[in-house]
């Protein structure tokens, strides 16, 4: 708990009211204050707790006292203020970086796969398709599928002037047309080994 206390010291001014101006928190029965709402979130986050184990946190910790259930529907509230904390740790110039104006009619998003162990008895494993907005830090997209899958661009539906970030395990014929036939997408793959993209020419 202590790692996830040093994050909650870098979160913006003014995060607390963000908390109840998105409703995120909307009165203080269970979890009485903000900063304990993102501590019990990120510790489920970060180290994939079960909403039963948070329960446990919870009390053990005095962060709360709170059901399983009654933190989930806790957690489901909490999108907003999460998308307004990363909105403003950019505003703030907690992250360096900055989308370069040569970019800006793109969405660069970054995409990859994980595989995800359902809690409980069966332990049945899926795949997690993930696509996050490197310059909004924000997820994009997201598919689930049977543990088998593979990874590929065909997992996601890109959109016009989308510009992908994957490894090289995605930089397929088929992916890349798959992203050719919703508009101008762009791909860009790093890999090991190059890959040779040939002109009409050199086909024919």
């Amino acid at each position: 708990m202590a790692g996830v206390g040093g994050l909650t010291r870098e979160l913006p001014d003014g995060c607390e009211q963000a908390c109840y101006d998105t409703g995120a928190m909307e009165r203080g029965r269970g979890i009485k204050t903000p900063d304990n709402l993102m501590l019990l979130s990120l510790y489920h986050l970060l180290n994939g707790c079960s909403l039963k184990e948070i329960s446990q946190i919870a009390g053990l910790t005095q962060l709360g006292k709170v059901s399983d259930a009654a933190f989930m529907k806790r957690f489901q509230k909490c999108g907003a203020w999460f998308e307004w904390v990363c909105n403003h740790l950019q505003r703030e110039g907690r992250i360096s970086y900055r989308k370069p104006s040569c970019l800006e009619r793109y969405r660069v998003l970054a995409a990859d796969a994980s595989d995800v162990v359902e809690k409980g008895r069966s332990g049945r494993m899926y795949r997690l398709h993930f696509a996050l907005d490197l310059f909004r830090l924000k997820a994009a997209l997201y598919s689930i599928t049977e543990s088998g899958a593979g990874e590929t661009l065909k997992n996601f539906e890109f959109h016009e002037n989308n510009l992908i970030l994957a490894d090289g395990i995605y930089a397929t014929i088929t992916g890349i047309e798959h992203c050719l036939n919703r508009g101008r997408t762009s791909f860009c793959a790093s890999s090991a080994r190059p890959s040779r993209f040939m002109t009409d020419r050199e086909t024919s």
